[in-house]
């Protein structure tokens, strides 16, 4: 079933994220998330005390860049979501054929194609409707106690917040046509 496909999808997204995070946090001894996202480190290590600055700005970097490359997963999966391509979600249950997409397949002009039709609510319902239920997914395999494995790992909450102009975007502009 599509749901499940796209909730196993958001919280392997999630969890590959946060491991990430973590990585970058450990590698720069940060002990807490907003540190991270914000980039302003409130202590350094003692390797790092020299090079503030440049520490903070490499923290800042990294994040951006890991961002960026799970908002490209999102509208890589939106684009197959829309294209009727739930193999790509399949996992072990659907084996993977050569000719399957994925985000280094999927060109920029594509990614960007789909980011220019979430700001065009109207004319693209279908790939709205789909953002916004993959983002919805995104949450709730963040924030659902019951999908966060808190025992297992650190909690993490900014996983969502990827997608963030995507979903306030798709908000407003719902609620300015005024389908909310």
């Amino acid at each position: 079933d599509l749901h499940r496909c796209l909730l196993d999808f958001a919280l392997e997204q999630r969890n590959d994220f946060e491991d990430e995070l973590v990585e970058l946090m450990n590698q720069y001894h940060i002990k807490s998330e907003g540190e991270v996202v914000t980039g302003c480190v409130l202590e350094y290590h003692k390797l790092h005390q020299r090079k503030r600055y440049d520490a903070s700005e490499q923290v800042k970097m990294r994040f951006r860049a890991i961002v960026r490359r799970y908002r490209d997963e999102f509208l890589t999966a939106v684009f197959h979501v829309v294209q009727g391509n739930i193999a790509y979600f399949g996992g072990e249950a659907t084996a993977l054929s050569s000719e399957d997409i994925f985000v280094e397949d999927v060109s920029v002009e594509e990614l960007d194609r789909i980011e220019d039709a979430l700001a065009d609510l109207t004319s693209q319902s279908t790939i709205a409707r789909v953002a916004s239920r993959i983002a919805a997914l995104y949450y709730m395999a963040s924030y659902s106690p019951e999908l966060h494995r808190e025992g297992d790992r650190t909690v993490l909450f900014s996983f969502p917040w990827v997608v963030t102009s995507d979903v306030i975007h798709l908000g407003l502009q719902l609620k300015l046509n005024g389908k909310n």
